[in-house]
């Protein structure tokens, strides 16, 4: 299993992840991450389900931007372990639909794309901006 994890660390205001493109490169597809999720609201905890081996454009709840295609052979998860990433509808930067890192004591929101054997995963796109207009520090986004 071939896996990318995403780390944001928070520097005193919360960082959030939005609008994702990831793709399956074996047969070049890519699914957005749009966190449009039926039933979210505010402060609604991330479902590890979200975003796990696309095959259409609205699979039950969930949502997703197609227009790369799908992504079959592609999970993700969201952390790290015992973290409690969140969503959020408005008010970071010009985002929508938001993943962030919320209340606990981490400081770090972490984003894993897994790809099958045989497949690969590769980010074409993050999104990303805070609830506030200032940070005490710039964010250090790591992909590994």
């Amino acid at each position: 299993m071939i896996t990318h994890t995403t780390q944001l660390a928070r520097q005193g205001f919360t960082l959030i992840a939005c609008a994702f493109i990831v793709s399956a490169l074996s047969n070049v597809r890519a699914t957005e991450l749009t966190f449009n999720i039926a039933g979210f609201f505010n402060f609604s905890n991330m479902s590890q389900d979200y975003g796990d081996k696309v095959t259409a454009a609205t699979m039950g709840d969930f949502s997703y931007g197609i227009e790369g295609g799908f992504t079959p052979n592609v999970s993700v998860s969201y952390g790290p372990d015992g973290a409690d990433p969140a969503f959020w509808t408005t008010g970071y930067g010009d985002l929508t639909n938001v993943l962030f890192e919320y209340r606990d004591s981490f400081g770090t929101l972490e984003v894993t794309f897994a790809a099958d054997p045989g497949f690969e995963v590769n980010l074409h796109r993050w999104e990303m901006a805070s609830y506030s207009s200032a940070f005490s520090q710039d964010p250090t986004p790591q992909i590994s």
